[in-house]
């Protein structure tokens, strides 16, 4: 909470508001005076952090990029350099298609959360009500649904059968 008083108050004002509000905050929930003198003298002992100090004097951004290929990103890396773009590249890990179409534990299924459920019975042993992504057809039982030919709903859902 301290430092983020430092990083968002405008000026010492303003920062001294929010140093009171964090000690009020602290007290009323059960720290004592002595906690915050000792949270209070662990900050002004510590050693600035050259990474911080480093950012305010030369900004950069970060540039968030999908893994290619290592010669992509030093690509990208060279052409931010070339044009003195203030820019750091990360590359980020993608979906691997081993990931989409393998389960670690395919022999695990859900079960049923009830004893006699509507929903399984009425499937017969062909799935239970926790399935999803599942494409569904519902026929209505009216003579004359079937008659006007408007007695089937064909549907999908990503939601358990169940719901």
């Amino acid at each position: 909470m301290c430092d983020t008083t430092d990083n968002i108050s405008s000026n010492s004002t303003n920062k001294q508001h929010s140093e009171r509000m964090i000690d009020e905050l602290l007290l009323n929930n059960g720290y004592t005076s002595r906690v915050l003198d000792r949270i209070k003298d662990k900050r002004r002992n510590r050693r600035p952090n050259s990474s911080k100090n480093r950012e305010v004097l030369d900004p950069v951004t970060t540039l968030k990029v999908p893994f290619l290929s290592d010669r992509c990103t030093a690509k990208i890396k060279e052409a931010a350099k070339s044009l003195q773009i203030p820019v750091r590249v990360v590359t980020t890990p993608g979906k691997k298609l081993r990931d989409i179409l393998t389960s670690s534990r395919p022999l695990d299924k859900k079960k049923c959360p009830n004893n006699n459920c509507r929903t399984c019975l009425a499937l017969n042993n062909n799935g239970n009500c926790t399935d999803r992504n599942v494409v569904y057809e519902v026929k209505c039982s009216y003579v004359e649904c079937q008659q006007s030919g408007i007695g089937i709903y064909n549907g999908e859902t990503y939601r358990p059968i169940g719901d």
